[in-house]
């Protein structure tokens, strides 16, 4: 099995048909001058795959003393039987047309980490701070 890393900035990606918030790392290499994002750098985080999580700073070059949190992804979706095991029920709110859909901070997402604290989870991925990570996928 091959595995590659990834390293870059962690955001909230939404674009409309979405219907909702995708939890992404945007490539370092596919950034341009002006800050800018291109869709062939995007890609998602999903369960499974191994991310570090580094405290902001002016280098894109992780720095082993930020480290904040790292480990294997869990991510819950609504669908899952794992949504109350993993203590996120209350995180589901109903839309106007009677749909359920999961919900961090005002914003509708897909899915919720289990195994991670929601309201940093918030700020590193909503807040636009500029945090680095690094993801391990296949």
């Amino acid at each position: 099995m091959k595995y590659k890393n990834i390293t870059g900035i962690l955001f909230d990606y939404f674009e409309t048909g979405s219907e909702g918030t995708i939890w992404a790392i945007q490539d370092e290499k596919h950034i341009d001058a002006k800050g800018m994002y291109s869709h062939e750098g995007t890609h998602y985080l999903k369960t499974g795959d191994y991310l570090s999580i580094y405290y902001p700073s002016d280098a894109w070059t992780p720095d082993p003393s930020r480290l904040c949190w790292e480990g294997k992804l869990a991510l819950v979706t609504l669908y899952s039987t794992k949504l109350k095991q993993a203590g996120l029920a209350h995180y589901v709110k109903k839309h106007e047309t009677g749909l359920e859909q999961l919900c961090l901070g005002g914003h509708w997402v897909h899915s919720l980490p289990a195994n991670f604290d929601l309201a940093l989870w918030y700020r590193i991925f909503c807040l636009n701070e500029k945090w680095v990570g690094v993801l391990t996928t296949t």
